[in-house]
């Protein structure tokens, strides 16, 4: 004669199964949902690390001081000029850091420069295209900037955007 199968719920097994399906279920939502925490713009994509030779002095000499810091662009008021550069934005040598790095922009709630975080830096998206912006992408009424000389200045962000 065959003995009846009983089953014993042991209410232990039930409760740790449950948080198991929740905590899954919480994992599963917030990979869904995650970019409604970030501020709008850029596409996020695990970054390589960052290259150690992207300096301020190189991102000045290769990028900022021939194609931004000039006549009518982010450079000092010229003498007899009616206005300086916008929102007093100066990209000069000496001046450069103090004017974007922890500074908020005036578009979107974002600083100019986040150090250590590129995709949240109002600078890296004024300079790449497709990015969510207010008024022109930058440089205005000059070509846009190398994929290589985007990336200096992603590099240098991510690495603290360090006064060096």
């Amino acid at each position: 004669m065959k003995r009846p199968i009983r089953l014993t719920l042991d209410p232990h097994r039930i409760g740790l199964a449950l948080v198991l399906v929740f905590l899954a279920g919480c994992t599963v939502f917030e990979a869904q949902h995650s970019s409604r925490s970030r501020k709008p713009g850029l596409a996020t994509a695990p970054s390589p690390a960052p290259n150690s030779s992207a300096t301020l002095t190189k991102v000045q000499n290769e990028i900022f001081t021939p194609k931004c810091a000039i006549p009518d662009c982010h450079a000092s008021k010229a003498p007899g000029a009616e206005e300086g550069p916008p929102e007093g934005l100066i990209l000069e040598n000496g001046k450069s850091h103090e004017a974007i790095v922890k500074v908020q922009a005036h578009e979107f709630d974002l600083l100019r420069v986040a150090p250590g975080d590129p995709d949240n830096s109002y600078l890296v998206r004024k300079i790449t295209p497709g990015a969510q912006i207010a008024w022109h992408r930058m440089p205005l009424d000059h070509p846009e900037l190398k994929d290589s000389e985007r990336q200096l200045i992603r590099d240098w962000i991510a690495a603290g955007a360090p006064k060096n």
